[in-house]
């Protein structure tokens, strides 16, 4: 069981750093931070709806991004290892098929979690930001930005005066300053009771839906898992985008075919549909999202994970098989 969890560990690090090392990975978090700006400063007429309008473009935002860092994750973390003989290498040591696709997976996981923190914390910064209907926030939209500038300066001149990989340590900085910034702008907020709004003029309930997002992203990146096992680069992009619109679609195709019944509850199970995680239509009713609630979403996923892991296990073992015969 030690040497279990000592090669799981080793191989969780290296999909980590790998999956968080792709250039593509600190674009895509640099991207979904200043498209989130952009919505912040961006004046517009909403009657009294701003926080709603900015909470729903940001959450979608997080959503799209994750999807896309979990899918090209997938494929630099799982394809390109399968394709180009490492697992046999990794295997021969020897490796469970489990440990080697559990191991990879939660790599993939954590540098989601990376990405997805940095702009969870974003999106209750713009709730902050844009509290006010006839003012905006400049001094915390230029801490905001700061924070950017100052996280990819200092890992610049770290990565200049002492080396190593820039990128995967840029985006852990990125959530460092950006906490710190967040942190130090919540200090200088003042408490209030009124609306959804508590401490230093943050929306909190806004936390609960990036968590449920971040569940939308772990059953995102086992159904990728399974996929990366039986597809090429190439198709498991397609399928990825398959799978995203699915999860968009499921529910409504559910409720207009299947009903209520027995056998809808079995196709909400099995197939990946957001509308179970998705909580800003109860927010904007002012209700606010129970932890149970939180926890059987987080059950869910984890669960769906699970059996899609444990498949996607079989279908390894079975494409090993066949290279080695």
């Amino acid at each position: 069981m030690r040497k279990w969890l000592q090669q799981y560990g080793a191989l969780s690090r290296n999909a980590f750093v790998v999956a968080l090392g792709s250039p593509f990975s600190l674009v895509l978090a640099l991207t979904i931070l200043s498209v989130q700006a952009f919505l912040g400063a961006l004046p517009f007429f909403t009657f009294g709806e701003q926080l709603r309008l900015v909470r729903d473009q940001s959450l979608a935002l997080c959503l799209l991004g994750g999807c896309l860092a979990a899918g090209l994750g997938a494929a630099i973390v799982f394809v390109e290892d399968i394709r180009n003989g490492a697992a046999p290498v990794v295997m021969s040591r020897p490796v469970s098929g489990f440990c080697f696709v559990a191991g990879k997976w939660s790599g993939l996981v954590l540098s989601l979690a990376v990405i997805h923190s940095l702009a969870s914390v974003g999106c209750l910064w713009l709730t902050k930001i844009t509290a006010s209907a006839e003012t905006l926030d400049s001094a915390g939209l230029s801490l905001y930005v700061g924070a950017v500038v100052v996280a990819l300066v200092v890992m610049a001149v770290k990565h200049y005066l002492l080396g190593g990989c820039y990128v995967w340590q840029a985006n852990v900085a990125l959530v460092v300053c950006f906490l710190l910034a967040f942190s130090a702008d919540l200090g200088l907020g003042q408490f209030t009771a009124e609306g959804a709004h508590g401490f230093g003029g943050v929306d909190w309930q806004t936390g609960k839906a990036c968590l449920q997002v971040f569940f939308c992203l772990v059953v995102f990146s086992g159904v990728m898992a399974l996929l990366a096992t039986v597809a090429d680069v190439g198709l498991l992009l397609t399928g990825a985008v398959l799978v995203f619109f699915c999860g968009m679609l499921s529910e409504t195709a559910i409720r207009s075919l299947l009903g209520n019944g027995l056998p809808a509850t079995f196709a909400r199970v099995v197939l990946p549909n957001w509308q179970l995680y998705w909580v800003n239509d109860t927010l904007a009713e002012g209700r606010a999202v129970p932890w149970a609630y939180v926890m059987r979403s987080s059950v869910h996923a984890f669960c769906y994970c699970l059996v899609a892991l444990v498949v996607a296990t079989w279908f390894f073992r079975r494409h090993e098989l066949e290279g080695r015969a």
